[in-house]
C-alpha cells in the first residue's frame, strides 16, 4: 500500500462526524471513490439559527456556509481541526442546485493544477456546487493583497439611505450590514458593518474572537446586493424575489476581522443581465485590506420557481 492509499484509509477508517462551526453540518468520511479522490458527507440540520434570518418565509442554505463545509472537509483531509490562516481565498466557486435544511449533500474531493476541488452533490448526483479553494502550502502562495485605499467619505444625506433591511430580504443573525454610507445606483455603493462580539457569527480561533471569512464574504455580498436591488428592493422573498449567490471568482483573504472592527465594503456593478449581476469590489478595516474579490454573480428568481423547502425535506427524511 502507497503512502497516499494509506492515508486515504487512515481517513475513511476515521469516521466519527465533525460539526462545522457556521452550517452545524456533520462531516463525516466516505469510502475513497479512487485514486487522488476522497469522499466525505454532510448532514445539514434543520433549526440551525442562522437560517432563521435566512430567509424568512424561504428558508435556503446560504451559499457561503457550502463553501465553509467544503473548507472543513480540506481541514479533516489535513487532519488540522480547521484551515486558519492557511485558507488564503476562493479561486473560483460555481452554484447550480439550492440546498434546504434536513438535506444530507455529497463531497468530492479532486485536485485541480493543485489546488483541492470540492464537488458537493445531492444524494440523487445532482451537482450542488463546485468550489476550488485556495490554501497556503499548495499550489502557488497568495499575492498580498492591494494597498489600503483612503478612509470612505459618506455622501451627502447618508442616513437617509434606506436601512439594509428595507431592501434586502435578510434578517438577523444572518443580516451582516449596518448601513450604506454612499451610492451612485447601478454603478457602485459603499457600505459598513461593525463585528460585534458574541453575535454575527463570531467566533473563537485559538483564543482570539473573530469573524469567519464566509460571513466576511456573505457580508460584502449583501452590499452587492444591495446595489442590484437599489430600486427593486425584495425585503421578503414571498412577495418578491429570492437573492441566489451565483458563484464568484478569485476571491482572496487578507488580515481577519476582529470584534468591534468596522468593515467597509466597496461594491461596483461590472455587468447586469436582469436575472444576474456581476460585480467585483472590495473589503477594509482601517487601513488593512481584509478581502478582495475578482467577480462575484448574484442571481434573483421567484420563489414559485424554486423547490419547496418543506417537500425537499420530506423526501430526504422518507428516503
Amino acid at each position: 500500500m502507497t503512502a497516499g492509499a494509506a492515508r486515504t484509509a487512515d481517513l475513511t477508517a476515521d469516521v466519527r462526524p465533525a460539526a462545522t462551526r457556521l452550517a452545524g453540518a456533520h462531516l463525516s468520511c466516505e469510502a475513497a471513490a479512487g485514486p487522488g479522490t476522497v469522499r466525505f458527507s454532510a448532514v445539514l440540520p434543520v433549526g440551525t439559527p442562522a437560517l432563521s434570518g435566512h430567509y424568512p418565509g424561504y428558508p435556503i442554505v446560504p451559499g457561503v456556509f457550502l463553501v465553509e463545509i467544503a473548507a472543513a472537509a480540506e481541514a479533516r483531509h489535513r487532519e488540522v481541526l480547521e484551515l486558519g490562516d492557511r485558507w488564503a481565498g476562493v479561486r473560483s466557486v460555481r452554484f447550480r442546485e439550492p440546498v434546504f435544511p434536513g438535506q444530507r449533500i455529497l463531497l468530492e474531493r479532486t485536485e485541480r493544477r493543485g489546488l483541492p476541488r470540492y464537488t458537493l452533490s445531492h444524494e440523487d448526483g445532482a451537482v450542488i456546487v463546485v468550489v476550488d479553494l485556495e490554501v497556503r502550502g499548495q499550489g502557488r502562495e497568495p499575492e498580498p493583497l492591494g494597498a489600503a485605499v483612503p478612509a470612505v467619505v459618506p455622501s451627502a444625506g447618508a442616513g437617509e439611505h434606506p436601512r439594509p433591511e428595507q431592501v434586502l430580504p435578510h434578517r438577523p443573525p444572518m443580516l451582516l450590514l449596518d448601513r450604506v454610507e454612499s451610492v451612485e445606483p447601478t454603478v457602485s455603493l459603499t457600505a459598513t458593518y461593525t463585528v460585534t462580539a458574541g453575535a454575527g457569527g463570531v467566533v473563537d480561533a485559538g483564543g482570539a474572537e473573530q469573524l469567519p471569512w464566509p460571513l466576511v464574504l456573505e457580508s460584502w455580498a449583501q452590499a452587492a446586493a444591495m446595489l442590484t436591488t437599489w430600486d427593486d428592493p425584495t425585503p421578503d422573498v414571498r412577495t418578491g424575489s429570492v437573492l441566489l449567490f451565483g458563484g464568484a471568482r478569485d476571491v482572496r483573504f487578507g488580515a481577519a476581522p476582529r470584534p468591534s472592527a468596522t468593515l467597509v465594503h466597496e461594491v461596483r456593478l461590472v455587468a447586469d443581465a436582469g436575472g444576474a449581476a456581476v460585480l467585483a469590489g472590495s473589503s477594509r478595516c482601517d487601513d488593512q485590506h481584509v478581502l478582495e474579490v475578482g467577480q462575484l454573480t448574484i442571481g434573483r428568481r421567484p420563489a414559485s420557481s424554486l423547490p419547496d423547502p418543506d417537500q425537499t425535506r420530506h423526501q430526504e427524511v422518507d428516503r
